[in-house]
């Protein structure tokens, strides 16, 4: 039996064997990347089942979350619109917090994999942005943050497409800037949210249209999420791969592709002592540098009295 076969089985069970083959699921599909397309179809189908016909909240959001990632990864152009009826339709008529969270976040990670046409559609035609700001004002931070998010992305998806006829009044009811950030920042957040961009960079995008920057030191290098496409991506992987992100960041190249990530290998990789060795003002690099600048200093002086003789 292989781990895709035994995966659905557990899915089949449901309860914490239907969590726990889920959560599997969604980092085996990050780990296989691509070369695993050939499972979609037969997932898709399983997890479109238990998120459409199943009673159990819990279960179905987890449902959510892996059919997300899978169609992000594997799945084709109309599967991704078929998945984001299912999330749109849960998004208009479900209650349960954590099923409208899960939701919405997998609705707009696929909606960072559509064409620019296909997106412009149904940012124009199907996207309520009523239906945006009550999950605005919902008590849970969560999904606060996913719904702004939303706004920021097809803010930005407007503006670009076509500058001139963007009609900044249509997002004039979100940029009441203190009772916005006072919605939104009604509970507290966890720790496990700071360096994401928050409330200010959502108005000054729907603004203006600029876009906050997350910073990511990988291998000794420095990485840049500036677009808020990348930034609901990164969201996602961040939950999924928890304390594994820097060790997919430097070795999946699924990860590399999705965030434009390209290692220099002549760069080194200095621990603690070596940095320290280096930038100390006793390092032979350091005293390399102060000779330097003194011979410069002198050469200067040299020059400046041979020109006052």
């Amino acid at each position: 039996m292989t781990l895709i076969e035994s995966i659905k089985k557990a899915i089949k069970r449901g309860g914490s064997d239907l969590k726990h083959a889920c959560l599997t699921l969604d980092l085996v599909i990050v780990t296989l990347g691509v070369e695993g397309t050939f499972y979609f179809k037969e997932i898709y189908e399983l997890l479109q089942h238990e998120i459409t016909r199943g009673s159990n909240n819990e279960e179905r959001a987890h449902c959510i979350n892996s059919l997300g990632i899978a169609c992000f990864v594997w799945g084709d152009p109309e599967n991704t619109r078929n998945c984001c009826d299912i999330f749109v339709n849960i998004i208009n008529t479900a209650n349960d917090i954590h099923l409208l969270t899960c939701a919405v976040h997998q609705w707009l990670l696929l909606y960072t994999t559509l064409s620019d046409d296909d997106l412009l559609y149904f940012v124009e035609n199907d996207i309520n942005f009523e239906n945006i700001m009550e999950l605005i004002k919902r008590d849970d931070y969560e999904l606060k943050y996913a719904a702004s998010q939303a706004l920021a992305y097809f803010s930005v998806v407007l503006k670009n497409t076509n500058e001139q006829e963007y009609d900044l009044s249509l997002f004039e009811p979100f940029i009441d800037v203190y009772s916005y950030i006072n919605i939104l920042n009604s509970t507290k957040p966890s720790k496990k949210y700071a360096g994401r961009p928050d409330t200010r960079d959502v108005v000054n995008t729907l603004k203006d249209g600029s876009q906050p920057q997350q910073f990511l030191t990988i291998k000794g290098q420095k990485i840049v999420v500036d677009h808020w496409e990348q930034h609901i991506q990164l969201d996602v992987f961040r939950e999924i791969l928890r304390n594994g992100i820097q060790v997919h960041f430097e070795n999946n190249p699924l990860i590399w592709d999705i965030f434009d990530v390209e290692f220099q290998d002549d760069i080194p990789i200095l621990n603690k002592y070596e940095k320290k060795m280096l930038y100390s003002k006793s390092s032979i690099a350091s005293k390399r540098r102060t000779n330097e600048i003194k011979k410069g200093r002198g050469d200067k002086d040299k020059r400046r009295i041979g020109e006052d003789e």
